[in-house]
């Protein structure tokens, strides 16, 4: 079982640089900005939820989405299905 083999083929047909580009940028706006949200917070009455910056940190995930947060979801769901797998066949053994 290879979800993330399977992702990785199907953004094959996009150029390696651009979805590379989209990576990076989008890393970088999620940290710069929340760099910003947290010395904001230093400086002033201290860190909220009301001020963070909800719209650009899912900017910057929908475009580091498809390179990094997707193959890592599915790394993680992966990882499930084998344990569920797993358990289920060692519970099947005790039974039969």
């Amino acid at each position: 079982m290879d979800f993330v083999g399977a992702w990785n083929r199907l953004f094959t047909a996009f150029p390696p640089g651009v979805l590379l580009a989209m990576s990076v940028i989008g890393v970088a706006i999620v940290i710069v900005f929340l760099a910003i949200w947290a010395i904001k917070g230093r400086k002033g009455s201290g860190i909220s939820m009301k001020d963070f910056p909800w719209t650009m940190t899912i900017i910057g995930a929908a475009l580091m989405g498809p390179q990094i947060l997707v193959p890592a979801v599915l790394l993680l769901l992966q990882a499930l299905v084998i344990i569920v797998v797993g358990l289920i066949t060692w519970g099947t053994g005790l039974i039969a």
